[in-house]
């Protein structure tokens, strides 16, 4: 996993670190959520079986870009990373949980083979490291003289085969139809953070990013809908790629509002309350998979619930990326 940050920058171990999900995420969805997580630590015991099915997903996706569009690789690291997550899933795509290992390996066979023909080569590093799944962190200012910084994690960086242009590839598994999720391009600072960090760390002039969706489906197989209908995959309509770019001003427009929330999320710590604002949108709670805290707000943070049902893991992304 290659690792970003200016040689200038030295990063003490009282950085207060923010991305993207916390920032544009939990504090703008719940700013009770955020406390949970980011100021308690607060993490479930059980984590939610969409969000390590993705993870895998994006793993296995990662792998093909770093072994020329190895499949047997691409399919190693799906399971090496539900294991490593303890993540438990039924193994047979007929089984109710839409999320099984066999539709996760059908879903990384048929991605690689609508996109065989595409023109993106991973960019590599000058000792031959290919740029994916690449960790960033970027100064955004002091707070009380302790640095703030913006860290995030860039699925791939390619350059056109045709154009040589910089290509920012952002892969996303969804539930919802990829049409719908094409439509989340603009506004979306996760893209424009992630272009922000390729020109600002590598000096590279991103000419556009490319929204690579993958549907998750409950289609159970369909020997008559031939050969990836008998997987449970529609290989047209499963798999969008939707393209967008920014402007210099975009990118300073986005800056601005990161650094907002950075400032609303700081004086919130800061503000000692015993708890925050809960969101009023009852429908904010399940989305993403529902949020891990629901049964926690429910009880008004019984004792037993949070015993039972979490553990106090502080968020440090970066000395986690170092065991990497």
């Amino acid at each position: 996993m290659i690792q970003l940050l200016k040689d200038s920058i030295i990063v003490p171990e009282e950085a207060i670190y923010v991305d993207n999900s916390l920032l544009f995420g939990a504090l703008s969805i719940c700013e009770e959520r955020a406390r949970l997580s980011r100021i308690l630590g607060l993490r479930a015991r059980v984590q939610g079986v969409a969000l390590d099915f993705g993870s895998a997903i994006h793993a296995g996706v990662a792998a093909l870009g770093n072994n020329n569009n190895n499949i047997e690789a691409a399919h190693l690291e799906f399971v090496k990373t539900l294991k490593a997550q303890n993540t438990l899933l039924p193994i047979d795509i007929m089984d109710q949980e839409k999320h099984s290992v066999e539709r996760g390996l059908n879903l990384i066979s048929a991605y690689q083979e609508r996109w065989k023909d595409d023109f993106y080569e991973t960019l590599r590093s000058s000792d031959g490291k290919p740029f994916t799944e690449v960790r960033f962190r970027i100064h955004l200012f002091d707070w009380d003289s302790v640095p703030v910084i913006l860290c995030g994690l860039i699925d791939r960086v390619a350059v056109s085969q045709i154009s040589r242009r910089i290509i920012n590839i952002e892969t996303k598994t969804t539930g919802t139809s990829v049409s719908q999720h094409a439509l989340q391009v603009r506004p979306n600072h996760q893209i424009s953070i992630y272009i922000y960090a390729i020109q600002e760390l590598l000096g590279l002039d991103v000419y556009e990013t490319v929204w690579d969706a993958i549907y998750k489906s409950n289609r159970k197989p369909d020997p008559k809908a031939g050969f990836w209908g008998s997987k449970g995959i529609d290989i047209q309509k499963d798999f969008l790629r939707t393209s967008t770019s920014r402007s210099p001003r975009d990118l300073n427009e986005c800056l601005f509002d990161v650094k907002e929330a950075a400032v609303k999320f700081l004086k919130l710590r800061d503000s000692s309350k015993e708890r925050w604002t809960r969101t009023s949108n009852p429908m904010a709670c399940h989305i993403y998979g529902g949020c891990a805290f629901q049964k926690l707000c429910a009880t008004n943070l019984d004792p037993a619930v949070l015993k039972s049902d979490f553990v106090v893991q502080h968020w440090k992304p970066w000395e986690e990326d170092e065991n990497v």
